[in-house]
């Protein structure tokens, strides 16, 4: 072999080092920037779990568990948050990512346990001892221990604020959409403001911009609690319920609009003063609004997806002449949420008197949505959007 070849030889497999060395490097880089991380959305009325991949621009949801067993009833035995709750989530999301095919380092795998309207209620002693359940739990499991606290009320809002703009690509708009997110035990308003020195408007760094916006949380006016409280002012009064049910009731829309009042005015004054400042806003007014969680589901399921103040009360008033209608209309439309249908009445009148008794939305303002391109809107999805 001449010299000249072999020193061409050389060269060549140099060169193919340096290459495979830059793929491997590569490879390298982009698996280091993918990153796991599960998220808990502990609620007043159950638990979900997701696992997330995060890459440097995208957030996937992988795979998802619920139980309809809250984090916050876990108050008496705390211990049993770890034993009964967060120790079998955890697992059952580490199996199901596994049936996908997906092998996860346990020591890589982030997870952050964020209690919202049902732990809010609690002392903080009791979410304390609860907590160190929690964080026992995910050391046990060899998981990265990421938060593990109770989220404020305003920032519920304002992540899931921040998914819904993300999602419709209004990222750095001046023309950003508002939520009106209904739980079981708390609602969320939240929206742009133009005038971020009001003592109402925080601060959101999110996508190396800074937004203000305002985020309020009627704790205790969630669907679930409000109609428990209207429960306790009409006792033998059954204007909240359709005829037909095995409690016997009497549907009458302006009776339960006025209960619920009553059951604001007991139950949620100081809450409810919140939105005072609210309704006199400009910004407020020039917002379009998306309807989330139990508001979609209770807008949807009586054909108002866009409301006016009439439309909603002639659906609800048509829909709860009877509970037949009710479950003719579940049987007949696949579409429809099916959760505690002997509920839907009370649910739909509480939200009419919070989007036009309280906040006086105008017709057409607000738009109840579930999914955009397929995807959820989601609470937790904004949290990682803020703390990528």
């Amino acid at each position: 072999m001449s010299l000249p070849y072999r020193v061409s030889t050389l060269k060549n497999i140099i060169l193919a080092l340096c290459v495979f060395g830059t793929m491997v490097e590569n490879i390298n880089a982009e698996a280091r920037s993918e990153t796991w991380q599960i998220v808990v959305d502990a609620g007043s009325s159950k638990t979900r779990g997701i696992l997330y991949k995060l890459s440097s621009d995208t957030i996937t949801p992988i795979v998802e568990n619920s139980t309809k067993n809250p984090l916050a009833s876990h108050v008496n035995f705390p211990e049993n948050a770890d034993t009964q709750l967060i120790s079998p989530l955890l697992d059952a999301l580490i199996k199901l990512a596994d049936d996908k095919g997906y092998t996860l380092e346990k020591n890589n795998v982030l997870v952050s346990v964020l209690g919202t309207a049902g732990m809010r209620e609690l002392s903080p002693s009791q979410q304390l001892s609860i907590y160190q359940s929690v964080n026992e739990a995910i050391h046990g499991k060899g998981l990265m221990t990421g938060q593990v606290r109770t989220i404020e009320g305003w920032e519920e809002g304002a992540f899931a604020w921040v998914h819904l703009n993300y999602l419709i690509g209004l990222t750095g708009s001046d023309k950003t959409l508002g939520i009106i997110e209904m739980g079981g035990a708390s609602s969320q308003i939240t929206f742009a403001s133009n005038d971020p020195q009001t003592d109402t408007t925080h601060t959101v760094q999110w996508n190396k911009q800074t937004y203000h916006i305002v985020s309020e949380s009627l704790l205790g006016l969630g669907a679930n609690e409000a109609r428990l409280a209207m429960d306790r002012v009409q006792q033998q009064d059954q204007s909240c319920y359709p005829e037909g049910l095995s409690t016997p009731g009497s549907f009458n829309f302006t009776a339960c609009d006025s209960t619920y009042d009553k059951a604001i005015a007991t139950n949620g004054k100081s809450e409810i003063q919140k939105l005072e400042h609210i309704v006199n806003s400009n910004d407020f007014s020039h917002t379009h609004f998306i309807g989330l969680s139990a508001l979609y589901y209770t807008l949807n399921f009586f054909n108002n997806d866009t409301p006016t103040r009439q439309t909603l009360k002639h659906g609800i008033t048509h829909s709860c002449e009877s509970y037949k209608y009710i479950e003719d209309a579940i049987k007949n439309d696949s579409s429809k949420d099916k959760y505690q249908p002997e509920n839907k009445c009370a649910n739909g009148v509480f939200a009419y008197n919070i989007l036009y008794d309280h906040l006086n939305l105008k017709d057409g303002q607000i738009t109840a949505l579930k999914k955009i391109e397929n995807m959820d809107i989601r609470w937790t999805e904004g949290y990682l959007l803020i703390n990528k």
